[in-house]
């Protein structure tokens, strides 16, 4: 099974033995292949993209945030709500320039140092500006491992009138001689590697210099403002542990992060109407990275799925309207659709936020029938289906991103996923749905069957406490499921458990292993956990002291 679960097992024996090493997919987690030196380097890496910066260690003077994890947050290293603004002159008949003397369209909207005149003001002259919200960076090293071979017989085989065009970008981290590479991170596609994009990203966000990009953004252009504003020494950043700098760290981060989840991996309708109005000549579903021995074997020859050429593509009226370097006011990167489901906005200026992700979806659907854009032809083939299936390609756009036992799609798995009479785990035990089943969600192993070799993976995805409140050596959750235990009220709890607010074990009392509980297993969670006991939607300090109010057995 490619890309979601793609190797096999030979027998439960594997299975039992790899379960808890492999688990299933989360966004924002390594790739399983990964060797233990490299999982460690991924997790420093993870520490050190969610670090902030203050002034005293080279933050600014002007910035958008403290902390790459700042902006991509959902998860850590993915997507974000915050917009940041470019801005220029545009002429009459639609061309546009930069106002800034260095030749800057990004506007850095916080000074750090307190000082107005370190501040950055967008010039008076500047009459078009444009949104852009935070990409996600979930499956970079996979996107960065790419031939560009393989991306330009992609652009061969696209028709004229769709037909991308490549960026071919000397990146700042290549060695003398070294041949330009096509660009791929970013909404113009700007840069060819990790390493080179978040030495940009630390620079231009932040204000915070690296080895590779050691002077930050001046104020409006004006280094002398630059020299007074900011006084740490460049680079800002250095080795934090012997081996591992900075700039390093959150590359090997993203690098090494994997792609994001998405349940069925293959198979659902909707995805044949999408090829069928010709919207995967761009939106490609699936490249191979390069065979080069010096890639990683977590890397080296893997599929990518991540639904994208990495092109640029002519937008139309649908474009930023920013000219960056020799890409024009209209064109931009073609999005990769791995991680839809939970992108919170949809388009470069995020202008697609609906609540609801089928109509987010539809949005940016419509957004490539503006006029001017390469894909109004496609954007006119959706629209002109049937509304059958219409929602059979939005269902299938809403697979990718999905976690596997997520039945409401909230983006973790609780009790309420083991709940509901067409998708719950419960209800579906047993079943052997198609692709397209709401059951399928709970078919992790891709047998066509929901059945013991998926509840044995149900633990790993679980993301609450796992109990085991009638003491019979067994999670609570398998012997509902297996029929060992009733649960007539559906509360996800066995029927002859007694139980109250703060019993996270379901012995009967509020003690000192609920506490260990929850903040062993349930600290952090986010949702409808059961060591939320405020109701806040977060397993937090209040829980704790509310669970020591609490404290004594249920019956009192």
């Amino acid at each position: 099974m490619v890309g979601f679960f793609s190797f096999q097992f030979t027998g439960l024996i594997a299975l039992a033995a790899m379960q808890a090493d492999v688990g299933p997919w989360r966004a924002g987690e390594p790739l399983r292949e990964l060797e233990a030196p490299q999982r460690a380097r991924f997790e420093f890496g993870r520490v050190q993209y969610a670090r902030e910066f203050d002034a005293s260690e080279g933050l600014g003077p002007t910035t958008n945030n403290t902390s790459c994890g700042a902006c991509h947050f959902k998860p850590v290293g993915g997507w974000g709500e915050q917009r940041v603004t470019r801005y220029g002159f545009m002429s009459e008949d639609g061309q546009f320039s930069p106002v800034d003397p260095g030749g800057d369209t990004l506007w850095q909207h916080v000074g750090v140092t307190g000082v107005d005149d370190c501040r950055e003001v967008i010039p008076s002259e500047s009459n078009h500006f444009s949104l852009r919200v935070t990409t996600g960076a979930t499956g970079y090293g996979l996107i960065e491992a790419i031939p560009d071979q393989a991306l330009l017989a992609v652009r061969d085989l696209q028709p004229p009138d769709i037909r991308g065009i490549e960026r071919w970008v000397d990146s700042i981290d290549s060695a003398p001689g070294d041949p330009a590479r096509i660009g791929r991170f970013g909404w113009k596609a700007q840069e060819a590697t990790v390493l080179a994009f978040s030495a940009d990203a630390a620079s231009a966000e932040m204000g915070v210099t690296t080895w590779l990009v050691q002077q930050e953004p001046a104020p409006n252009g004006d280094m002398e403002l630059l020299d007074a504003c900011d006084d740490v020494p460049d680079p800002e950043t250095g080795v934090e542990v012997e081996g591992f700098d900075y700039l390093g760290a959150v590359t090997d981060f993203q690098r090494f992060m994997a792609p994001p989840p998405r349940i069925p991996a293959s198979g659902m309708a909707g995805e044949a109407i999408m090829d069928t109005i010709g919207c995967t000549a761009c939106h490609v579903p699936t490249l191979m990275t390069g065979s080069q021995l010096k890639l990683e074997d977590a890397l080296r020859n893997k599929p990518v799925h991540a639904y994208s050429d990495f092109l640029l593509h002519d937008m139309g009226e649908a474009g930023d309207g920013i000219q960056d370097g020799p890409v024009e006011e209209t064109w931009m990167r073609t999005s990769p659709l791995w991680g839809l489901a939970i992108q919170p906005t949809s388009w470069h200026d995020g202008r697609c936020a609906q609540l609801n992700s089928a109509d987010r979806i539809r949005c940016a659907i419509s957004e490539h029938a503006a006029a001017g854009s390469q894909a109004v032809n496609s954007a006119t083939a959706f629209a002109s289906l049937p509304q059958q299936e219409q929602d059979l390609l939005i269902e299938f756009l809403l697979s990718l991103g999905r976690r596997p036992f997520d039945a409401d799609r909230d983006g973790v798995v609780l009790r309420s996923d083991l709940q509901g009479e067409s998708s719950g785990f419960l209800s579906c035990f047993g079943s052997s749905p198609g692709p397209d089943d709401p059951c399928t969600v709970h078919d992790h192993d891709g047998d066509g069957q929901v059945d013991e070799g998926d509840l044995d993976m149900l633990p790993a995805a679980w993301d609450d406490i796992e109990t085991d409140c009638n003491a019979n050596g067994q999670w609570d959750v398998r012997d509902l499921v297996l029929g060992v235990s009733q649960d007539l009220d559906g509360n996800g709890i066995p029927d002859e458990c007694t139980t109250c607010l703060g019993d996270l074990d379901f012995d009967g009392d509020v003690d000192v292993n609920d506490i260990l509980g929850l903040i062993s297993e349930g600290w952090g969670c986010q949702g409808s956990c059961a060591g939320d006991l405020d109701g806040s939607g977060l397993v937090d300090s209040t829980d704790v002291l509310l669970m020591i109010a609490l404290w004594g057995p249920c019956s009192g």
